[in-house]
């Protein structure tokens, strides 16, 4: 910071401070990785995808328009967590995050919106058919068994899909791909 000093004839220079904002920035940083994802699988939580479908559907570019919402229900997670407990249900949600990031592509969102619920916001997607052919991607991925201890669980999922259109929201694009 530089303040400017001045004497009655003319300007005298400059005093100036300065600050070490490295540790703040940290913090900063972390604050805000914390208020944007899941602090179980690391994935961006409802609030941050929910920013980010409204940058989409506001944005005038038509490229950012060219997306498609996958919705994932993980079916039959209750019973792990009944079975084995929550530490390995939880255990079971880290590696459905890893497994859904490691099918999507790097510019793709994978988000966890609830407890066995996670969204995907799949960018560059100009039909339908490519939005479906990516859920099937992620089914794949899903449906080898999961690693409980000495045990091995299988689970499925229910995937819906949904593209925008010119009246959407973020709620009611999540909504329609819930439904489906």
């Amino acid at each position: 910071r530089l303040a400017p000093t001045t004497t009655p004839a003319r300007a005298a220079g400059f005093i100036g401070t300065a600050e070490d904002v490295t540790q703040r920035r940290a913090w900063e940083e972390k604050i805000t990785y914390q208020a944007q994802h899941d602090p179980l699988t690391g994935l961006v939580n409802r609030r941050r995808l929910v920013e980010v479908l409204h940058e989409l559907l506001g944005s005038r570019r038509g490229v950012d328009r060219q997306f498609a919402v996958l919705f994932v229900d993980l079916d039959g997670f209750k019973g792990i967590n009944d079975t084995y407990g929550h530490e390995a249900g939880d255990r079971v949600l880290v590696e459905v995050a890893r497994r859904m990031r490691r099918v999507a592509r790097e510019y793709d969102i994978v988000s966890r919106v609830s407890g066995d619920e996670f969204v995907m916001v799949l960018r560059n997607v100009l039909a339908p058919f490519d939005a479906e052919a990516a859920a099937c991607r992620q089914l794949e991925a899903l449906s080898v068994p999961f690693r409980i201890g000495r045990h091995e669980e299988t689970l499925s999922a229910s995937i819906g899909v949904a593209m925008p259109a010119s009246f959407d929201t973020p709620d009611t694009l999540l909504k329609a791909a819930d439904l489906v």
